[in-house]
């Protein structure tokens, strides 16, 4: 093992989409905080070493599903034909090397064991009700790029049933000391829920041509251009989902959140007009999986996908502040 080795590796697991884990981690505990502070939780303080193992075992979760993307995507060859992106077409960093993705599978499987070592404990700790969230959430680590990704409707859903109903909810089961259905906290979940799939949905885009080569059908080759729709719905009850949480919560504060609609209007906005350059074979190609975007098309993208990675690490962040004061 040496250094060239242990570079690729760490990027592979995709660092600075950790700060999702983290994000969603401090709404977890923003919201049981709040329900300890009211005498509404078999906690009467806060755990700070559930939370200290919570956050290791949110980041082990999320490097690991990174690895086991990366791995599988270098011995597929995914990564010798997409074009890169800060935010798709994979790192590419395992390419080169055959003992770098060796490593990296080392790597993936000790993240894993102290994901299932930490759940156990969590299990037998505080509800035998965590025992299908921790199975959920193993499957979609191991065999989502592998399976998952052929199949549409499951492939969208399931990094959002990941970081939203499994972590989001399983964390602040966890931090609460039972397992107890807050429709506060399952209102946040579908928050997460909705805009990491929105996050991966848009992502897809420039590697439709690539993805369709090796096996993968999403949505977008399943129905076309026609679900910009699910993604421009799914924005407008996100909107909505933020003013019920602040209401189920009783905290006027959280209304604020709502000027995230701004952002995601200008989402709306953007991407139509952005469609409305692509070439009518261009639109065409999408549903065939044959769409190959120009470097003009590419760049003029790249605001939108950056504006929805924003949206996904800031919004649990700023829910978690507002709720906090």
């Amino acid at each position: 093992m040496n250094i060239s080795q242990i570079k690729p590796v760490l990027m592979s697991t995709r660092p600075n989409f950790l700060v999702l884990s983290i994000s969603v981690l401090l709404l977890a505990s923003a919201l049981s905080l709040h329900s300890i502070n009211l005498g509404i939780s078999n906690n009467i303080a806060f755990n700070w070493f559930d939370f200290g193992l919570l956050l290791i075992v949110f980041l082990s979760a999320h490097a690991a599903v990174n690895l086991r993307n990366e791995i599988d995507d270098s011995r597929s060859g995914l990564d010798m034909i997409t074009t890169k992106t800060p935010f798709s077409g994979g790192t590419g960093g395992l390419l080169d090397s055959v003992a770098a993705i060796n490593l990296a599978e080392k790597v993936f499987w000790i993240l894993t064991l102290l994901v299932v070592l930490s759940g156990i404990y969590f299990i037998f700790s505080f509800s035998l009700l965590l025992i299908p969230l921790g199975l959920v959430g193993l499957v979609l680590i191991y065999f989502y790029t592998t399976h998952i990704t052929a199949f549409p409707w499951l492939c969208w859903f399931a990094a959002g049933l990941g970081f939203g109903p499994i972590m989001l909810f399983g964390a602040f089961t966890v931090l609460i000391g039972s397992f107890v259905l807050s429709l506060p906290a399952m209102i946040a979940s579908l928050i997460v829920f909705i805009w990491v799939n929105n996050l991966l949905l848009l992502n897809q885009i420039p590697d439709i041509h690539a993805d369709r080569q090796i096996g993968r059908f999403n949505l977008w080759m399943r129905y076309g251009i026609g679900v910009k729709w699910l993604f421009y719905v799914s924005q407008i009850v996100s909107v909505g989902l933020i003013y019920v949480f602040a209401q189920s919560l009783q905290i006027p504060l959280i209304n604020w959140a709502l000027l995230w609609g701004i952002a995601m209007l200008w989402m709306v906005v953007y991407f139509e007009k952005w469609l409305k350059t692509l070439p009518r074979q261009a639109i065409a190609d999408i549903q065939k999986g044959g769409l190959v975007l120009s470097q003009e098309n590419l760049t003029n993208l790249r605001p939108i996908l950056a504006m929805n990675v924003i949206i996904n690490l800031l919004l649990p962040l700023s829910l978690a502040l507002l709720l906090s004061f």
